[in-house]
């Protein structure tokens, strides 16, 4: 009976927790497209799934439910995440835990509760090295750390793996920065998104625009957007309308971005259920983000629907883009507003951009082999746990 019903356990796919930011709608932004992929994936392939939001609950998850029927959303308000691990630990094959800070946590749970029947099976989603965006920002903002504190930075993060059976990141770079830190189990999981394989056509299009939410002041979409609407914007309208406005679709709290849609160069949309028509509205997609860590899925969405990218040098380092093969790159605010221009200007290079892009974004974010390899990972370190 023992080996019996050990080898049904071997068998069966097993029901895992993840533990990340929040219940993965998309409209967050912030990784979210990604992380309802990744669910989306294990379902699929037979999983049941828990959920548990650590940092923002959501009231509503039935669109999300109705997406993943398999999947078990816990209300973050009911129980804190140590009381649910105490009552329920022993169901899961696999604990998957997403960002540094749900990793601190969960690595002081298992430090204040060494009684409990930990798995072995660990994985931790680390997505990218967010020390590395820390010290990018201070650059930016003229506060630079000393090499020494970068360093520093970065290897506190990276030691949030021990004790990982196996690490995920998103892209070649992040897996470099840990395997060379004698992490040898590191697979890269990116994004997994549809493409539309229709020619696309500048003509009938007019917007400027950015996808994503900008909370607050600081976060990096909300510099970008205020970094474009303050010293990229004047010099396209200089030479164009004197109107113009960046077209911004996205949850917003940021005072800094509502100042400027109050003076008329931000047009905020808010949250579009269906992006599709905002998409075929644009005439370009603009990524002047200036600190980032990861992928920049906004990028890869802009793209699947046909729309060129003006973007800084630092996304297209981050998904080894090349400028005027699969999108534009600037990083002054005369080279990003002559870039646009440029766009704007030259219906040649506008559809080579889109089907350069198109064709790049098919491949990076082929859903099959996204699927296969969350899937495959999981069944591995799911066998571990037993």
């Amino acid at each position: 009976m023992f080996f019996r019903n050990l080898l049904h356990k071997l068998k069966r796919p097993g029901r895992v927790l993840v533990l990340d930011d929040f219940v993965p709608k998309p409209e967050i932004g912030a990784g979210a497209p990604r992380a309802l992929a990744f669910l989306r994936a294990l379902s699929q392939a037979g999983f049941d799934i828990t959920m548990y939001p650590t940092t923002f609950d959501a009231k509503d998850t039935s669109p999300i439910q109705q997406i993943l029927p398999r999947v078990e959303f816990v209300p973050k308000g009911e129980q804190t995440l140590g009381d649910f691990l105490s009552r329920r630990l022993a169901e899961f094959s696999a604990i998957v835990v997403s960002r540094p800070h749900n990793m601190r946590t969960f690595r002081a749970l298992r430090a204040e509760h060494p009684d409990y029947a930990w798995p072995r099976s660990i994985v931790y989603d680390a997505e990218a090295i967010f020390a590395e965006r820390e010290v990018v920002q201070q650059r930016v903002l003229g506060t630079p750390c000393t090499p020494e504190r970068a360093e520093e930075l970065i290897a506190e993060e990276i030691a949030l793996a021990r004790g990982a059976i196996s690490i995920l990141a998103v892209n070649e770079h992040t897996a470099a920065v840990f395997r060379e830190r004698g992490y040898d189990r590191v697979n890269v999981l990116g994004y997994a998104c549809d493409v539309s394989p229709a020619k696309y056509s500048p003509e009938g299009r007019t917007d400027l625009l950015f996808v994503g939410p900008t909370y607050e002041d600081g976060t990096p979409n909300s510099d970008s957007v205020v970094w474009f609407a303050d010293h990229v914007l004047p010099r396209i309208r200089v030479e164009t309308d004197a109107s113009r406005a960046l077209t911004v679709v996205g949850q917003s709290a940021s005072e800094a971005v509502a100042a400027r849609a109050g003076k008329g160069l931000l047009d905020l949309r808010g949250v579009a259920s269906d992006l599709g028509p905002v998409y075929k509205r644009a005439l370009m997609f603009v990524a002047p983000t200036r600190f980032a860590a990861g992928i920049p899925l906004k990028v890869y969405d802009a793209a699947a629907h046909g729309v060129p990218v003006v973007m800084t040098s630092l996304l297209a380092g981050q998904i080894g883009w090349r400028n005027g093969e699969e999108a534009l790159m600037a990083d002054t605010p005369e080279a990003f507003a002559q870039a646009c221009l440029r766009l704007s200007r030259d219906p040649v290079l506008w559809k080579h951009l889109s089907m350069s892009a198109l064709r790049r974004t098919a491949i990076d974010c082929n859903r099959k082999r996204f699927n296969r390899t969350a899937a495959d990972l999981i069944r591995r370190v799911s066998r571990a746990g037993f």
